[in-house]
């Protein structure tokens, strides 16, 4: 079988650099705070994470910088993996959460930009590990972003190899790996983004590192929050629909932005062509509008004005599986529950920040269902899936049906290993479905003011990994356990 053991190692051992250098921030931040065990803790960590790296590096020798798909796939997951496990041990040597698979857990939940936690009581935590939580997510969803932009050509290797295993977009536009401007805009919007929501959050009375920790877990779509409350701890209506505005951004196709910045004259025909965004923008007025007729009916809130604020800003957090929270939506009505279920089923759009299923695979599964039922009254009819006005290929819907049935298989097999801890069904399901889709909040104990923490090790073990897989599009990381993976006589161009 032929696999590029030492190229994959060597790129390991930069992981280990990466990771190890990402630490230093959150040093500095427990500098800052005089946080001396933390500040310990991340020193030692971030040169130990660097040694190691640099050894592996070195002692790897000269690789052959040519990978094949299958190449692909492993070294994807075990990044993901590497990275989950040495950003682990800030939290277990500081003592901030018991084991090493809770620290495990929630390091995961970081860089897979999740938000899952098992603590419920961040306000506790020392400064620097709030940041560490934080920062980690946003250098997660950035490296998922940017992975085969920057590091791939900087090695001499096709950026368009891991693109594919990472996502089936109908919507990809030509990016060239090989150019620097293409990856410096990535780079800016992504920046942009952030530096903006800060600018703009600073005339609230919030600190200054709130403000950063929120901006951070909003672009990276992590909703990771310095308080236990989430966004309902600043009570600021202006907070709000600043995050509501970000949290719908981080949703959008970063290729999208990247047409746009691009040619920056043709924005409003980027805009109109696209059917992900236009179905995006649907999802979100019509979830909205259903949330905020039965919160009025119910009569929840008292003025009509919270009931839409609170309506708009949940149907962002989980329809781009952000995860923020701007009140107890745990108190709402049936029927809200199974509007918000429904959001976080589907996601954000394909290669934004955001995770789930995506909106492009909603849309053709969507519009393969009317093709069907067309068929049904037309049986002799020759009709095929258009996206953005393009016939999408049979293998490519194929792929969209293929992953539909994997993603309910992954889903209905995790339910029945957790259910082993006899949780109510409630929370172990949309626990479930939030680590799957790497939302974090899900209902009851695990809803806006709970946390993961009643989960046992093996159920918190499972999770962590349908994390890691989910933010990898499942057929990234399954398939390492298909037999021919492992096939030497089964080659993966």
């Amino acid at each position: 079988m032929y696999l590029n053991f030492r190229f994959i190692t060597k790129f390991i051992g930069l992981v280990f650099i990466i990771t190890g250098v990402c630490m230093l921030p959150a040093l500095i931040v427990a500098v800052i705070y005089g946080e001396n065990v933390p500040a310990s803790v991340f020193g030692a960590c971030a040169v130990s994470s660097c040694l190691a790296g640099l050894a592996t590096v070195l002692c790897t020798g000269r690789a052959k910088a040519q990978m094949k798909l299958r190449d692909g796939f492993l070294t994807v997951t075990l990044t993901w993996v590497t990275a989950s496990a040495i950003g682990a041990f800030p939290f277990f040597f500081t003592g901030c959460v018991p084991s090493f698979v809770d620290a495990f857990f929630e390091s995961a939940s970081a860089f897979t930009s999740t938000g899952a936690s098992v603590i419920s009581n961040p306000e506790a935590l020392p400064k620097s590990i709030i940041f560490w939580r934080s920062f980690s997510a946003w250098c997660g969803t950035l490296s998922l972003i940017l992975f085969a932009v920057v590091i791939l050509p900087g090695l001499r290797l096709c950026g368009q190899i891991l693109p594919k295993a990472e996502t089936f977009s109908a919507l990809r536009y030509s990016i060239s790996p090989k150019h620097s401007p293409s990856a410096k805009k990535i780079y800016t919007i992504y920046f942009g983004l952030t530096a903006l929501e800060i600018l703009l959050l600073l005339p609230c009375r919030a600190g200054f590192f709130d403000i950063v920790i929120h901006s951070l877990g909003t672009i990276s779509t992590s909703g990771f929050s310095s308080h236990a409350t989430s966004c309902a701890y600043f009570e600021s209506a202006y907070v709000d629909f600043v995050t509501i505005v970000f949290m719908f951004a981080a949703g959008v196709s970063f290729l999208l932005y990247f047409k746009i910045v691009s040619n920056p004259s043709k924005i409003f025909s980027a805009l109109g062509e696209d059917s992900e965004l236009k179905l995006y923008g649907v999802l979100l007025s019509v979830s909205t509008l259903l949330l905020l007729l039965n919160l009025l009916f119910e009569r929840i809130y008292s003025s009509p004005f919270e009931v839409f604020r609170h309506s708009l800003f949940q149907t962002a957090s989980l329809l781009s599986t952000t995860g923020f929270s701007s009140t107890n939506y745990d108190l709402w009505p049936s029927f809200c529950h199974m509007i918000l279920f429904m959001l976080m089923l589907s996601g954000a759009c394909s290669t934004s920040c955001g995770s789930g299923i995506k909106v492009i695979r909603v849309l053709v599964t969507l519009k393969l269902l009317k093709r069907s039922l067309s068929i049904r009254l037309h049986p002799n009819a020759v009709l095929n899936v258009k996206v953005a006005n393009n016939t999408q290929s049979t293998e490519y819907v194929t792929s969209i049906t293929g992953y539909i049935f994997l993603y309910i298989a992954v889903f209905f097999i995790s339910c029945i290993l957790v259910s082993f801890d006899n949780l109510s069904l409630t929370g172990t399901i949309s626990s479930v479905l939030a680590c799957l889709n790497n939302i974090g909040s899900g209902f009851d104990f695990t809803g806006c003011t709970g946390s993961f923490t009643p989960f046992s090790y093996f159920s918190k073990t499972v999770l962590s990994v349908l994390m890691i897989a989910g933010r990898l599009e499942l057929f990234t990381f399954f398939m390492l356990l298909s037999p021919n993976y492992w096939n030497p006589d089964r080659c993966l161009n």
